[in-house]
């Protein structure tokens, strides 16, 4: 396949924006994820063969386009909270995004076509499993995430997590990429390349239909394993930008939570489960059972000793004289030292032990400016949505909070159901089930919300636990533990719903193991980068492959 001028390769760059974007959740097109790829794979065969390693340049304005439609088009939203905020997000990622391409270009030139297309898989693996682990962590778009509307299709998961998908779809992208490549030009040439392109296009279907076909098998045979219990949550839809952080007072909001509840539970009930900050009180760690709201919810289960609360607060710990104050420790108005502030949960049950559990996979720029000891200064920049701002503490442990030492949930606040291998460090510590409470309400009615509830899909499958999710709004529902989505509430719904969830013993594949895909992919990344540092050390005047 040739391409004949500049305007096809931009066209080119749209079209791989577009397919990714038509892809994703929420949109219906998933099958275009396996071709996203292939316009950016013939930008840089272009480039290579019309400008060989001059043409960086020019590959990385091509690509930077298409990664930048495909960052505006499925994460627009984030502009919602903060425009300058969520450009430099958006902006800033599609920039990130080019960094495996240009690399895979750098090798296959110097190196061979084979090392070249091997570091393209790797380093983008590599590249998203960095994104899942340092501190200016985006996630949001890893590959595999893409297919969490049709749980259908990745029920193999429990074995690789979402960079199995995310292999996936590389491999597809690269094989039906290879097709077209291979496919027929001069007439002495057809016979040869037919062949070629018909076998390849034989394993790109293979490649394309196994994964899925057992998947599907896996699906139809899976049930739910554990027994049951009783779930209310309750979604109390409060604005978070018109009330919960000034239209409505915290008793108002802590009311309504209590009379839904009322309403809602019964006496079979096993766990009450309200949103992310539903309690708007200032709680502090060492002082939680001297507040007011927290002795009314004592008293509420007391009266119902089968069940036990799960909430979301904010809370802090004083640090008096500075001793022991971590490097997120803020002063004091009166420039006192010093104390930290969460975003937490808590349990509350008859034992009169609260477990409480600090979220730690911060939202970079809102809840945490990255590496603290570095940029701290920079703190009074992070943006404000409402309720504490700067940067939040965190804890080491994934806190698993138990229930007469039998069941064990764990308590996943908004933004860390987003990451796989997080999630199942909970698991390892014991637990049954998982409890997602968030405020999916600063992206409004967008695709934002509804991706981040797909994602919760995909921690059902990885660990084989039943999820409750419970949104302050967004969308609150059930999942189980194959990934469906049950009982969903709409956006800007007033609602409690009930219903029953398995609670589920032993270890996938995948909780076991973690990242390992993405480990290994980091590896062969950094063979490749060594291989091609040594090749241009010592061969800087051989001629670039083209």
């Amino acid at each position: 396949m040739k391409l004949s001028n500049n305007r096809y390769m931009w066209l080119l760059s749209a079209l791989s924006g577009l397919f990714m974007w038509l892809g994703w959740p929420d949109m219906p097109f998933v099958f275009l994820l396996f071709i996203g790829f292939v316009p950016i794979l013939l930008i840089e065969r272009e480039v290579a063969k019309q400008h060989g390693s001059a043409g960086g340049l020019i590959l990385f304005e091509h690509i930077y386009v298409a990664f930048l439609m495909w960052n505006a088009l499925t994460t627009w939203w984030v502009t919602l909270a903060s425009v300058p905020g969520g450009l430099v997000a958006i902006f800033a990622n599609a920039f990130l995004m080019t960094l495996p391409v240009l690399l895979f270009h750098k090798i296959r030139l110097r190196l061979d076509d084979r090392a070249g297309y091997a570091a393209f898989v790797a380093g983008w693996l590599a590249f998203e499993y960095l994104h899942h682990n340092w501190e200016l962590t985006w996630p949001w778009l890893t590959l595999g995430n893409g297919l969490a509307k049709f749980p259908e299709l990745v029920q193999w998961y429990e074995y690789t997590g979402v960079f199995g998908g995310s292999l996936w779809v590389l491999l597809v992208n690269l094989l039906i990429f290879f097709v077209l490549k291979d496919a027929p030009g001069k007439k002495d040439q057809a016979k040869t390349r037919q062949a070629v392109s018909k076998k390849t296009a034989i394993l790109a279907l293979a490649t394309l239909l196994l994964p899925a076909i057992v998947s599907a098998l896996i699906y139809v045979g899976y049930t739910d394993e554990g027994e049951q219990e009783e779930i209310v949550i309750v979604q109390p839809n409060i604005d978070p930008y018109a009330d919960k952080f000034g239209g409505m007072t915290a008793e108002q909001q802590f009311k309504r939570l209590i009379d839904m509840s009322v309403e809602a539970i019964t006496p079979g009930t096993d766990y009450l489960v309200w949103p992310e900050t539903a309690l708007q009180f200032s709680l502090w760690v060492n002082r939680l059972s001297e507040h007011k709201a927290v002795q009314t919810l004592q008293e509420f289960v007391a009266r119902r000793p089968n069940m036990t609360i799960i909430t979301g607060i904010y809370a802090y710990q004083n640090y008096p004289d500075g001793q022991g104050a971590s490097a997120t420790a803020r002063h004091f108005r009166d420039g006192r030292c010093c104390y930290d502030a969460y975003n937490s949960a808590i349990q509350i049950d008859t034992s009169g032990v609260i477990a409480i559990y600090h979220k730690s996979k911060l939202v970079p720029g809102v809840e945490r400016m990255p590496y603290p000891q570095l940029f701290g200064f920079l703190d009074k920049m992070a943006i404000d949505l409402g309720g504490i701002t700067g940067s939040l503490g965190t804890q080491t442990e994934r806190a698993v909070f138990f229930k007469n030492d039998k069941t064990g949930i764990a308590p996943v606040i908004c933004y860390e159901s987003v990451f796989g291998a997080y999630v199942t460090e909970y698991i390892k510590n014991g637990a049954n089930a998982i409890f997602i409470i968030t405020n999916d309400g600063w992206w409004g009615k967008t695709p934002g919300h509804r991706q981040h509830l797909r994602y919760a899909s995909l921690r059902a499958i990885e660990t084989r636990r039943s999820i409750a999710r419970a949104a302050n709004t967004g969308i609150s529902c059930f999942i189980n533990q194959r990934g469906d989505i049950l009982q969903a509430t709409r956006y800007d719904q007033k609602i409690a719903i009930r219903g029953r969830i398995a609670i589920r013993s032993g270890l996938t594949i995948y909780a076991r193991i973690g990242d390992v895909i993405g480990i290994l992919a980091s590896i062969i990344a950094l063979f490749f980068m060594l291989a091609f540092s040594l090749r241009l050390m010592t061969d800087r005047k051989a001629p670039s492959r083209q």
